[in-house]
């Protein structure tokens, strides 16, 4: 699970992750290219599922950058570092 941590993520709200040596936390920013790329590397991931959201309305109605940046620009980081990733293991 890659968690950006910040008032709403908490890692205390993160305990009912499924069992622990099939999921890993790792603290970044979505939105981050080398955020993104460093988790990928560092983890023989088997999996990835975009769950990315801004889930407090108030939140994305205050400040609707965070929103876009997290969920559009964080699912495009996501994709173009996954496809980097799997393209060396494809040849």
């Amino acid at each position: 699970m890659f968690e950006k941590l910040t008032d709403a993520g908490r890692v205390e709200n993160l305990s009912d992750l499924p069992d622990p040596d099939c999921c890993v936390l790792a603290r970044g920013d979505l939105a981050r290219a080398d955020d993104v790329r460093s988790v990928l590397a560092r983890h023989a991931l088997v999996r990835i599922v975009n769950r990315a959201a801004e889930t407090h309305v108030d939140c994305s109605i205050d400040g609707p950058r965070a929103c876009v940046e997290t969920i559009l620009l964080g699912t495009l980081e996501l994709l173009e570092a996954t496809r980097g990733h799997l393209e060396p293991l494809s040849e």
